[in-house]
């Protein structure tokens, strides 16, 4: 089956870039976006040679400093004389971001934790868990419904790491690759956390939810067109992307419109993709049903934006399809 894609609000977002502060940070590009805006906030700053050094490994050491330093007082700070890893000794220079961080449950600390490996590189979702517990965000409380595979690499809802990037598509620190892939895993370089950490910002600040909404188009366009080519492990990834992606705008503005219908329609884009695998199953009068629930959350999407109507319409056109052939076939519903 092939069907019409069409675009909602590609029109809505556009990146504004801006000169780079650094020599080695390219002009114009979100990096220099996120990087002159951290330097102004006195989050981040370069070396004595004027560079940035975004190709840079940051470790677990630099990682916490940059966060713990944001929100931890000088005397908090100085309230801690040694540390309890075996690891960190008294004169580390970041002793005190580690033990500020342990004992404000950002990091785990023994028995669970006898170490701290400071020298070792900051992990993607490493990274994401000490920001959001910094920020006293439980990301476990964030969306916990949704268990979904997020992406070829995060399947497993039970596994640690699986709630962080939950979260990080939440609030748009973190996207799938061409491949389909994650990377919790991912050793970050000071450009890859200045990103992160600069988008964290703007979303707490309820100024993401445009580029999330324009998230949320791309994943469905990607759903629908991995549904055309019979592909559904890929479109359930994607379409959970999507939900997720919606949550986080309609988390940032609540009262508006058209992040309520996203929110709708990205939950029948859910549908349609069990309407697919009902069909194909065959379980016809399953397709049926769902075809149907694909049909009101489309109805209830272009009731609230008249911007949803051209996908929302689509929807239906692919559902009712759907169901017809699954009646022809012996459904009833």
């Amino acid at each position: 089956m092939r069907y019409t894609i069409f675009c909602f609000v590609c029109v809505l977002f556009f990146p504004v870039f801006s000169h780079a502060s650094f020599p080695d940070v390219p002009e114009d590009t979100p990096l220099a976006e996120a990087v002159n805006a951290l330097k102004e906030r006195g989050i981040v700053s370069g070396y004595p040679d004027g560079t940035f050094k975004p190709d840079r490994t940051v470790n677990r050491a630099e990682a916490i400093k940059i966060i713990i330093a944001q929100i931890a007082t000088e005397e908090e700070l100085n309230t801690h004389k040694s540390s309890v890893y075996a690891d960190v000794g008294s004169g580390e220079w970041y002793m005190r971001y580690v033990e500020y961080a342990r004992t404000k449950g950002v990091i785990d600390g023994p028995p669970t934790k006898t170490s701290f490996f400071g020298v070792n590189p900051v992990l993607h979702a490493e990274f994401i868990k000490m920001l959001t517990l910094a920020s006293n965000i439980n990301p476990r409380d964030v969306t916990n419904d949704m268990i979904l595979p997020l992406s070829v690499d995060v399947t497993d809802p039970n596994a640690w790491y699986f709630p962080y990037m939950r979260y990080g598509i939440v609030s748009s620190m973190s996207r799938i690759d061409p491949g389909g892939y994650l990377h919790p895993g991912k050793e970050l370089t000071r450009g890859d956390t200045a990103m992160m950490f600069y988008y964290f910002l703007l979303s707490q600040e309820k100024r993401r939810s445009q580029a999330l909404l324009a998230q949320v188009e791309a994943e469905m366009v990607a759903t629908i067109k991995m549904l055309e080519a019979g592909d559904m492990d890929d479109a359930l990834r994607a379409c959970a992307r999507a939900m997720l992606s919606a949550r986080g705008a309609l988390a940032q503005r609540p009262d508006d419109p058209l992040m309520q219908g996203a929110a709708k329609i990205a939950g029948g884009i859910y549908f349609l993709v069990q309407t697919h695998q009902a069909f194909y199953e065959p379980d016809y009068q399953g397709a049926i049903s769902r075809a149907k629930d694909v049909w009101q959350r489309a109805e209830e999407a272009k009731g609230l934006s008249h911007k949803l109507a051209p996908l929302a319409g689509e929807m239906q056109r692919i559902a009712k399809k759907l169901a017809d052939e699954a009646r022809a076939r012996g459904g009833s519903l």
